[in-house]
């Protein structure tokens, strides 16, 4: 899809082709290159839509954006809340239990994990903690189903309402683990 940006205070319009527009990641090629450096601000017009971002990765014929949900508004465009592949060890605390869990999967708003044994929570929301290489994040949630498997226990849950400093410990994780895969 053909989107055309304005970095920074430069005034020229460049066009390029939207590569992927996944949760707060937006990716854009540009076949004649483009100058432009990390931290810019850059706004977009995509099918007569003007969406701000800042520059967060530069390479000369590819850059990447930073999107903000709230400014975004083209939830058509971008695949919904994408859960991101992991392999982070964390624990979940069920009263005075902590079960140790590895968390195969994770977006805004779920995460699937894997348990040694099994866990019984009953509708309340519990606590899940996790490390990063950057932070710990410690996030609410909602058992929704169980399955038994080769690994062992398999859940999914939904992410209750964290309190802002997790949510965004979270969105940034997210972020840097799509940026860091697309090389």
């Amino acid at each position: 899809m053909k989107v055309e940006v304005t970095f920074g205070a430069q005034e020229k319009l460049v066009t390029g082709q939207l590569v992927i527009y996944e949760e707060e990641l937006m990716v854009i090629e540009f076949p004649d290159g483009v100058s432009v450096r990390a931290g810019e601000y850059a706004e977009c017009s995509l099918q007569g839509r003007s969406v701000p971002g800042r520059v967060i990765c530069a390479h000369p014929h590819r850059v990447h954006l930073f999107v903000p949900h709230a400014n975004a508004g083209l939830h058509e465009y971008r695949r919904k809340l994408r859960r991101i592949g992991t392999q982070l060890r964390g624990f979940i605390m069920i009263g005075e239990d902590m079960h140790a869990v590895l968390i195969s999967d994770i977006s805004e708003a779920g995460v699937g994990f894997i348990a040694e044994s099994p866990i019984s929570a009953d509708k309340d929301a519990i606590p899940l903690v996790f490390h990063t290489d950057f932070f710990s994040i410690v996030l609410r949630i909602r058992m929704l189903h169980a399955a038994q498997s080769p690994e062992g226990y398999r859940y999914g849950a939904r992410i209750e309402l964290s309190s802002r400093e997790q949510s965004a410990r979270l969105r940034s994780y997210l972020l840097m683990t799509q940026l860091l895969s697309e090389g």
